[in-house]
């Protein structure tokens, strides 16, 4: 649950940002054709966001998958503000609005944020007066860091995030990467 090593995790890492997604948007065969972390995204009129990894699947949804320890960071209006700043730059001039893409902004938090005791929450925007979708293509998402299920491959997943040893993870490919990071990079700096 950590935004520096995961940053380091997913750089560049298409493989494990599409094993991470499969697992979020239950999409088995979801393809990630593109991955950026820490990317910022600038505002001439206000203030900007980086995210911590911006990835395209092959039907070109994008995603950001945000890390938070902190409540305040993982703040409903903060998916609203990044969704929105992803949004304003998708669109190249003279581009119709129509092809905005879909865009899903995901929130891995330590805590449950929203109190709802769940392990994964799907916001929509919808028509109260229709009860039904309103279908414009923006996506919000957030997995409780706190919730603890090992039968799902979603609570394992969350689980492996929070887990500091690769040994006891239950995901090859979240153990593979986190014993990488840890063990092979850490015992080569000591020897520095």
């Amino acid at each position: 649950m950590d935004d520096v090593f995961m940053s380091a995790c997913f750089s560049d890492n298409v493989k494990l940002t599409e094993f991470v997604l499969r697992i979020i948007m239950k999409k088995p065969d979801l393809v990630v054709t593109e991955v950026h972390t820490q990317k910022p995204l600038a505002s001439l009129s206000g203030r900007g966001a980086r995210l911590d990894v911006f990835a395209t699947d092959s039907s070109g949804v994008k995603y950001n998958i945000e890390v938070q320890r902190a409540n305040e960071g993982a703040d409903p209006t903060r998916a609203r503000y990044y969704s929105a700043m992803i949004d304003s730059k998708l669109l190249k001039p003279r581009q119709k609005i129509k092809e905005l893409p879909e865009c899903c902004v995901v929130f891995i938090t330590e805590q449950d944020v929203l109190n709802g005791g769940r392990l994964i929450y799907h916001i929509e925007r919808r028509i109260e007066e229709e009860n039904r979708l309103f279908n414009d293509g923006e996506h919000i998402i957030y997995v409780n860091g706190a919730y603890e299920d090992f039968t799902t491959e979603l609570g394992k997943l969350v689980h492996d995030m929070r887990c500091p040893d690769p040994d006891e993870m239950f995901l090859k490919p979240i153990a593979k990467i986190t014993r990488y990071f840890k063990k092979v990079l850490c015992a080569r700096l000591w020897t520095i």
